[in-house]
């Protein structure tokens, strides 16, 4: 699925949960907002293992953008200096999808329930809401379940099982751009 169905249906997790614990824009709107950033990070992560996807040029890390970002002629020196960063964790990341599979490693279980206790971990080291932990780990899970609509499905259960996790049989299944992904994200 595309970045911008991953993100919609994340963010309206969180903020259907956000809803059901009584969090309101109106009475707690930084808990909200901040809950359904989570959701949304949580929802885009997954694909931070392709070049140039929502998550990472959203924060200029796409191969692309990072690289027009570097040979700019209008920059002052600090301005330079973030883009060099920035150039030099986009090209690891490159470096990582090329090792990694698209849709390898991020789209376990795995991989998921580790994240969900780290981020658990950090904000409570932080001290900062649990629920936005939770939030995380469900736009997390929203967008592995999204990814098993399609034909290709995820390796869900990896490494224990080889097997791809696919929700729908393949002539059901969600090509990604699509009108059927469109309507997926509708009735999600």
């Amino acid at each position: 699925m595309l970045g911008k169905s991953h993100l919609l249906i994340g963010t309206a997790a969180a903020g259907t949960l956000l809803l059901a614990a009584g969090v309101t824009p109106a009475a707690q709107p930084a808990l909200f907002a901040g809950g359904l950033l989570a959701g949304g990070v949580g929802a885009l992560l997954p694909d931070i293992d392709s070049p140039n996807t929502r998550i990472r040029t959203s924060v200029g890390l796409g191969s692309r953008q990072a690289g027009r970002n570097l040979r700019r002629r209008d920059q002052d020196l600090v301005e330079k200096g973030l883009n060099i960063v920035r150039y030099v964790i986009a090209r690891i990341l490159d470096i990582v999808a090329g090792l990694l599979p698209h849709r390898g490693l991020t789209h376990w279980a795995v991989t998921w329930l580790g994240l969900t206790l780290v981020s658990q971990a950090v904000l409570s080291q932080q001290e900062l809401p649990a629920l936005y932990g939770w939030l995380f780990s469900l736009g997390y899970g929203s967008h592995l379940a999204a990814d098993s609509l399609t034909p290709a499905g995820i390796p869900f259960f990896a490494p224990f099982h080889r097997g791809r996790l696919r929700l729908l049989p393949r002539r059901l299944a969600v090509r990604t751009g699509s009108g059927r992904e469109q309507l997926a994200v509708y009735l999600l």
